[in-house]
């Protein structure tokens, strides 16, 4: 046998598959994955569960309102409600006299609470105030309801049917109420302009009242000076009708009195009847002038204010005794 070198022993060389590598990675994510939703789970059970109760809860109050709703009508329109008895705070056996009472002893609620809960079951209805009720609608959004006119609720009813969410029905309330703020904006806005319109009519109106008085006024003061232009005129016809007159008895009556009583004194012919006459008739004319218009006579109211017109006489006298001598 040939002694030789001995052969080497093969070394075996793992070749690496990068496709098994990315599959045992994913493996060891995913048990985490399952490891962590695990804790999770665990972790919060408990407050998950106590969740699911308090909705359970919150479901049944509900429900709860609504037949409060339907009992609270009920009591409230037939009236049994009174002389029912109860437990108050003491212990003590009490009887309902008042439906505020009842609300509380019986409902557990107060009466304001108790009669919101009854006009919602009698805007919507029983049916559709337990859907209501479901979808989780509050108290915030049975008011808003109400306010709505009687077409308006019934669109809210309709959706009320086909709604599947709360949200939905609080789309259709939020739809209204952007037309009901655009209606408002809109008669806001009309209120404004007729206001407005009444405004320059009344400046208008005061305007043409002012120019009516200063009219009036105008002619007011026209009238007036035309009533004092026809006093000053007849004032100046009557001194001149008086001054004729005067002056006719001044003058040819005077004359012709003297005439006829030199006539007297020469021929023995007494004239003084006629004369007296005369005075007589124009006397009468004068009194019945004064009397018609409720004239003073002077001689009756012979003072201060009158002394002038004897001075003037007594002048006028002397003018003519003078005259008339000279004449004669």
């Amino acid at each position: 046998m040939t002694r030789g070198r001995k052969p080497k022993p093969t070394i075996q060389t793992e070749i690496l598959d990068p496709a098994r590598d990315v599959q045992t990675g994913q493996g060891l994510t995913e048990m985490r994955d399952e490891e962590m939703a695990l804790k999770f789970v665990i972790d919060y059970e408990e407050p998950l569960r106590q969740i699911g109760q308090l909705e359970a809860l919150e479901f049944t109050r509900r429900v709860a309102d609504v037949a409060t709703a339907q009992i609270f009508e009920n009591m409230r329109n037939s009236g049994k409600y009174k002389g029912l008895p109860y437990l108050d705070e003491n212990g003590n056996t009490r009887r309902v006299a008042s439906i505020e009472e009842f609300c509380e002893a019986k409902l557990g609620k107060s009466y304001r609470r108790c009669l919101d809960l009854s006009q919602n079951l009698r805007t919507l209805g029983p049916d559709l105030y337990e859907q209501t009720e479901r979808l989780g609608l509050r108290n915030i959004d049975y008011k808003a309801i109400r306010s709505l006119a009687a077409p308006e609720q019934e669109l809210i009813r309709r959706a009320v049917e086909e709604a599947q969410s709360r949200d939905e029905v609080l789309d259709l309330l939020q739809e209204l109420a952007a037309k009901h703020a655009r209606e408002k904006e809109e008669i806001t806005r009309q209120v404004e302009d007729l206001q407005g319109e009444c405004r320059a009519k009344e400046e208008l109106l005061a305007e043409r009242n002012r120019e009516r008085d200063a009219l009036q006024e105008k002619l007011f003061r026209r009238t007036l000076e035309t009533l004092e232009e026809k006093v000053v005129k007849a004032r100046k016809d009557a001194e001149q009708s008086s001054m004729v007159v005067r002056g006719t008895i001044d003058g040819p009556l005077r004359r012709a009195v003297m005439e006829l009583q030199e006539a007297r004194a020469s021929a023995g012919v007494d004239n003084r009847m006629f004369l007296a006459g005369l005075f007589g008739e124009i006397s009468i004319v004068l009194d019945g002038l004064r009397e018609e218009f409720a004239i003073p006579d002077v001689r009756e109211l012979r003072d201060n204010e009158f002394e002038w017109i004897y001075e003037a006489g007594d002048e006028t006298k002397g003018d003519v005794n003078n005259t008339g001598g000279a004449v004669s």
